[in-house]
Formats: C-alpha cells, sequence, structure tokens
C-alpha cells in the first residue's frame, strides 16, 4: 500500500517537473519583465534636473543593469548548489525555513547558522578523505565555536556601571527631614488568607483553600477576544473561557481591632504558568504589618502563554476586574460575620500595579468615574469608589489599541517607580502619566517619581527575577550591571509604605523622603537616584507648555530672555524609545561654550512683573523649584550659579550649594550592539531631577533679601566652560 502511494507520488512530482521544464523560458521572462515594472513605478518620480526622457533612458538602463546583475547571481548560485552535496542544500534551506518559522529570531538564527558551521566543520573532520591535521583543525575550531557560544550566552554580562561618588553620598541637605525607616515591621501580627472561585484546576489555594468564595464575571465584552485554536488550548488549561473569568486573591491582613485602608496589588504579564501574584508578598507581609488590608490579585489567565500574547488588547479586562475586586470588598465590608466586617477602610483604597498591572491601575481609575464603558455605552459601570492613590511600577505605558481613556488621571495620589536597567521596558514610559496627571488647586493631592539607577524590571517581583525577556532573548541582556534584588525590593519597600502611609493615613513624616530621596540616604541602599515630586501647592511662573514663543512665560507678567547661548529652543522632552509626544511636557534646552574673552557669563533668565510676583505670594519659608536634565552623554558635571534679583539686592549662588547633580547615568542593556529596541546606541534617558532651593538661604546671604520683591531668576553658566542641560516647570511652593 505505501509502495503504490510513494509510486503515485513521484509520478505526480516528475510530471510537475515536465510542466515546469516547458515553462522555464516564460518564467524567467515573466520575472524580469515584472521586476522592470516595479522599477519603474518605484522609481517614477525621480527627476535629476535633465529632461524626462532622459530620466526615463537612465531609470531603463540602470534597471537592466540591476536586473541582470541579480540575475546572473542567482544563475551561479544555483549551479554552486547543484555541485554541492544534496544534505548540505538541505541543511541550509531546512535552516532558512527554520529561523523564519521560529520565534526569537535574533537568537535562532544565529545559533542555527553558528551550529550549521560547525556541524559543516565537524563533516569535514569525520570524512576519510580528509587528513589528520584537517580534521584535527576543523573539529577542534567546531568544538572553540560551540564553547565560546556557551560561555557568551551564560555568562552574566560585564559591569559598566557608574560607581557611587563620594561627592554626591555626602553632599549638603538643606532642611533635611529625620524620618523613621518605612520598611520596617510595624506593630501588627500578619494574618493570610485567600479568596476565589473555589473551582480553579490548577492551584489549590483557590479550590478547596479559600476562605472566601467570589463568582466569575463575564470580561468577554473588555477585551478582544478570537476564538480559534490558542483560545481553546487556554480554555484547556484553565479550565474556563473569558466569559467566566474568576475573582481570585491572596490577601495580608492586620490581626487587631479598627479599620484599616485597602491596597490592591495587580501584577503584569508573565509566563501564565509561572502565577505571578505571590511575587509581592514581601510588600503585602509589611504592610499588613503597619495597618493595612492587602490583596494580591490573580490575573494571570490573562497573561502570554507559551504559544500566544494578548498583545495589550486585554488591558480594559484587567482594569475593569480590579473594580470588581473591589466591589467584593465593599460587599465583605458591609456584611455581617465576614472576617472583614467593618475592617476596611473603602474611603481610603490604593492600587497598585507592576509592568501591564501598572497600566490596569490607571485604567482603571479612569473607569472608576465613568457611568458606562466607553467602548459600548450599553454597558453600565457605575462603581465610583474612593480610590486616593495609584502606584506604577515600570509601567508600559500602554492600554488597548484606540482607546481614549490610557490615562488622562487627576485629583488622585501618584507613585512611580521605574529602574535604568528595566530590560523590558527600557524606556521610562510611566514618566508621561506623571506628567498627565493635574491637580485641582484645592485638592490636596501629590506625585512623586523615583528613578532607580541599576533596577531592573523583574526584581520588585520575586517570582520573576532577573530574566526581564523570554527565552531565548533573555540570554543576550547583560545582568552583571543589575542592582541585587533584596536591595531592589527594599527601595519598593521604603517608598510605597512612605507613599501609602503618607496619602491613606495622612502621616506627613515622610512627605519629605518623597520630595526629596536625599533624605532617606540613610536607610536606601547606596546608589544613584533620580526624583520628581509636586502636589498643589507648587505654583508655576514658567512650564513651557503655554505657546510657541520662547519669550514668553507661563505666569502672566512674566518675560524671558537668554544671551550668549549656543543653542537656546523650547521643545518636546524627549525619551529614548523616539516615539514623537517623548515624555509628553514641553521644557527648555539650552547649551553653551566657553565665553570669549572679556565677555559676559552666557545666562537664561525669567524677568518677573510686580503683578506676577504679587500672584505668586512667596515668603522666605518657601523655594525656588525647577526641574533639571543633564543634556550632553559626555559631560558628567553639572554646576552654574542662580542668581536672585529683587527691588533690594541680588544674591547669587551655586546649584551645588544645593544640589549635587547624579553623573550621566549610562546603560548597557544587552551584552552586545544586536537588539536595537534596547537602545544601546541611545544610552541615556532623559530623567528630570527636581531641585529646590529655600529663599531662607538666600535670606542668610543678604538679609535685605525678600521673596515677595523679587523680579528676576538668572540662571548664569559662570561655573562649567561648556554643557547643555534641558529645564522644565519653574517656580515657587
Amino acid at each position: 500500500m505505501l509502495h503504490k502511494i510513494r509510486m503515485r507520488l513521484k509520478l505526480y512530482a516528475d510530471d510537475l517537473i515536465k510542466i515546469l521544464d516547458k515553462s522555464s523560458i516564460g518564467a524567467l521572462a515573466g520575472s524580469m519583465i515584472a521586476a522592470l515594472i516595479c522599477i519603474f513605478y518605484l522609481g517614477g518620480t525621480m527627476r535629476t534636473g535633465l529632461p524626462h526622457f532622459l530620466d526615463l533612458l537612465i531609470l531603463l538602463l540602470a534597471a537592466l543593469v540591476f536586473i541582470a546583475i541579480v540575475f546572473t547571481f542567482s544563475y551561479y548560485l544555483y549551479r554552486g548548489l547543484i555541485s554541492i552535496n544534496k544534505y548540505i542544500v538541505v541543511a541550509i534551506i531546512g535552516s532558512c525555513v527554520l529561523t523564519f518559522i521560529l520565534p526569537g529570531e535574533k537568537f535562532t538564527r544565529f545559533f542555527i547558522f553558528l551550529e550549521l558551521v560547525s556541524g559543516v566543520l565537524i563533516g569535514i573532520g569525520l570524512n576519510k578523505k580528509s587528513t589528520r591535521i584537517v580534521s584535527v583543525i576543523t573539529i577542534l575550531l567546531a568544538v572553540v565555536i560551540n564553547i565560546s557560544l556557551l560561555v557568551l550566552l551564560l555568562s552574566k554580562g560585564a559591569d559598566r556601571t557608574t560607581p557611587v561618588s563620594k561627592e554626591y553620598q555626602e553632599q549638603k541637605i538643606e532642611d533635611r527631614a529625620g524620618i523613621s525607616n518605612p520598611s520596617q515591621k510595624g506593630i501588627y501580627k500578619v494574618k493570610r488568607l485567600f479568596y476565589g472561585s473555589g473551582t480553579d484546576k490548577r492551584r489549590s489555594e483557590y479550590s478547596k483553600d479559600i476562605a472566601l468564595k467570589t463568582d466569575p464575571v463575564d470580561g468577554e465584552p473588555y477585551m478582544s477576544v478570537s476564538k480559534g485554536l490558542k483560545y481553546h488550548l487556554r480554555k484547556a488549561y484553565w479550565g474556563f473561557d473569558t466569559k467566566a473569568l474568576p475573582l481570585n486573591a491572596r490577601v495580608w491582613y492586620p490581626e487587631g481591632e479598627g479599620t484599616f485602608p485597602l491596597v490592591i496589588f495587580v501584577h503584569g504579564n508573565h509566563l501564565m504558568t509561572d502565577y505571578s501574584e505571590g511575587g509581592y508578598e514581601y510588600l503585602g507581609e509589611l504592610l499588613a504589618s503597619r495597618g493595612f488590608i492587602v490583596a494580591s490579585i490573580d490575573e494571570n489567565f490573562l497573561n502570554a502563554s507559551w504559544l500566544d500574547d494578548y498583545w495589550f488588547d486585554e488591558m480594559n479586562a484587567r482594569a475593569w476586574l480590579i473594580l470588581k475586586h473591589l466591589e467584593y470588598w465593599q460587599k465583605w465590608n458591609n456584611t455581617a460575620g465576614n472576617p472583614f466586617s467593618g475592617k476596611v477602610d473603602m474611603n481610603n483604597i490604593c492600587l497598585a500595579g507592576h509592568s501591564r498591572g501598572a497600566d490596569a491601575v490607571a485604567i482603571a481609575s479612569v473607569l472608576n468615574k465613568f457611568n458606562r464603558y466607553p467602548f459600548d455605552g450599553n454597558i453600565r459601570l457605575n462603581f465610583n469608589f474612593s480610590i486616593r492613590s495609584i502606584i506604577q511600577i515600570a509601567p508600559a505605558g500602554k492600554g488597548t489599541g484606540g482607546a481614549e481613556i490610557p490615562p488622562y488621571i487627576k485629583d488622585v495620589n501618584y507613585l512611580l517607580l521605574h529602574g535604568s536597567h528595566d530590560q523590558d521596558i527600557y524606556y521610562c514610559a510611566g514618566i508621561k502619566t506623571y506628567n498627565r496627571l493635574k491637580f485641582e488647586p484645592s485638592q490636596h493631592y501629590l506625585k512623586s517619581f523615583l528613578y532607580i539607577y541599576k533596577a531592573n524590571h523583574g526584581q520588585f517581583n520575586t517570582q520573576w527575577g532577573t530574566r526581564d525577556r523570554d527565552f531565548p532573548d533573555h540570554f543576550s541582556m547583560n545582568l552583571k550591571s543589575l542592582l541585587n534584588g533584596d536591595d531592589q525590593r527594599r527601595i519598593a519597600q521604603i517608598y510605597i509604605s512612605a507613599f501609602v502611609e503618607a496619602t491613606l493615613k495622612g502621616n506627613k513624616e515622610y512627605i519629605p523622603l518623597l520630595k526629596d530621596y536625599r533624605n532617606g540616604f540613610s536607610i536606601l541602599p547606596s546608589d544613584y537616584y533620580i526624583s520628581q515630586y509636586e502636589d498643589n501647592t507648587f505654583k508655576y511662573i514658567a512650564d513651557f507648555e503655554e505657546d510657541q514663543d520662547i519669550s514668553t512665560a507661563t505666569l502672566a507678567g512674566c518675560t524671558i530672555q537668554a544671551s550668549g547661548l549656543k543653542s537656546w529652543m523650547e521643545k518636546v522632552l524627549p525619551l529614548r524609545n523616539g516615539e514623537a509626544l517623548g515624555q509628553e511636557n514641553t521644557g527648555v534646552f539650552l547649551e553653551w561654550e566657553p565665553a570669549k574673552a572679556k565677555e559676559p557669563a552666557p545666562y537664561y533668565a525669567i524677568n518677573i512683573s510686580d503683578t506676577a510676583s504679587h500672584r505668586l505670594s512667596p515668603d522666605t519659608t518657601g523655594k525656588l523649584f525647577f526641574f533639571i536634565a543633564n543634556n550632553n552623554d559626555e559631560i558628567n558635571q553639572v554646576n552654574f550659579s542662580v542668581q536672585i534679583k529683587t527691588r533690594s539686592c541680588i544674591v547669587t549662588k551655586s546649584l551645588n550649594d544645593f544640589y549635587v547633580m547624579t553623573p550621566v547615568l549610562k546603560t548597557e542593556l544587552a551584552k552586545w550592539n544586536y537588539f536595537s529596541e534596547l537602545k544601546k546606541n541611545t544610552p541615556v534617558e532623559r530623567v528630570f531631577q527636581l531641585v529646590q532651593l529655600p529663599f531662607s538661604v538666600f535670606k542668610e546671604a543678604d538679609a535685605r533679601f525678600d521673596p515677595k520683591q523679587i523680579q528676576q531668576i538668572r540662571f548664569v553658566f559662570d561655573k562649567e566652560p561648556k554643557g547643555a542641560i534641558i529645564l522644565d516647570r519653574i517656580g515657587v511652593n
């Protein structure tokens, strides 16, 4: 039977070859004519300045020469291939097909090519016709190739990070605040429980071990679902589909009397079979001991599998599920006999997310205020929970495609944490949300951002660790320069604990840390940090968002002037992924070079009228603030004079009197420059540092100084011979 099938297939193949043989000239002519037409189409707009018929003639000749070269090369390539052993040809063609089909092409192409070369070398070495010397050399060469490849793949890379300088670590801090360590465990004994569907087929904690039962919810209206093979494979693994998503979570809560603020943690995208929600236990244990109820919710069923990823089409579902969890918390708080009856402070809720979970909490905070779902007005929402604060850890900065939601949030407390060595979200995407967030002047909210040198994406979650990229790309990542995982998580504990203490419990002790990381030098791991902070007390003189006139400021009655600068322009603040809107904020770009002899130093100044000064109403307890970033990758030192002119005096201070800027923080995320998307050729993110200059220091320098009489703020570039900086949001608080 098999013999007959094989013979019939051979006959069919022979017939097909005969047909192709008869059509060979036509195929060659047809492909050449098609190529000629395509070249004429693509080059039809060519204009050299010569008469048009000459342009066409040049194009025709160039096309004919190009086609002749390509087809001649193809002919000799064919002649070469048929003269080579058929198994080598099969190996080459098979390798090309495999590298086209297999994922992770940056790794697989490189790996398969090297192994193909190794196989050829070993084949030569084992051939009986090869001399002993040739055999030894080729086999040794194959062994060296494979050992070198193995060492390269298994190595952690090279640490070329910048050590912390003594000048930076020991810098003087005006108004240094003494704070207790918010990462120390609190007074409460911590209890734990799980809640969920009770029917989970993969995890006992959400089946037989649950303490509270929840009903599944239909998430299909909130995400794009294609019900093909991948859909059914997911359903087979989990035992449910998108129409019956479970509400599962693990909870840490304080034992004792009283009501406690609620913190919801949401993990991000990871391999769905490597369950992520338990990776925040270090935060759950800490916060529960300090009087918070913490739930880390399960959204693993929306994560990537070995064969597919929703690629952000599930973002609204992630966000909506958070709000459905909050409905149960409200129900339990109001149900007598429930373990959480009367225990949950539903007026003080914080949503905290990591990676895609970080984007989900921002979207949830927006959906929370909607009456109807914006993608289907027939769906009522009406959640309206009292979400006071949100925390984003390394967000991707994306939402569902075409969405208007993500995420113009307002009137909420906000904390952003991002690492310089994030090998997944290698650019600081969350800064866009930070910049969008606005406060009503009468509301008391704050926003804070900490950029952590050497921190990666995954070590904020103990389940994820150092591997920010999936197999096989993670072999190419430079892990040698990463911050120690325990240190990275300690930083998260310090800042997240301080933030929720300040915003949910009103503990003002930690506001100085959120304003200036230097107040935490005694408790933070010794390394470089960059931070931003704003609240409703910040009054802006120039935020560079008002118009395109570089001589005007934001505050009415203020004007801008400059002299001696090499470059002076206002434009969008960049992100190193190169997207057009960058950080979704505008700043002023200033560059200077050594001044010529007897010429005054270059400067940039803001003139303030009496009317504008009265509107600001600064006093001696206030501060001048501005946000600054070094815009030169080769100059580490940033220093200049800040001169304030009043009606009575002029006082000049050096930036270094108040702040020692971090050096240029370059990153090498990959072991070699092979991952263009990691921007190894753009190794520096322009992250802005908030600098605050207390008016009391200017008063100490000259008793006549009165901030209510300020007429001009001048930045004088007299400390360094050359440099380039970006300034943003200049004002008083």
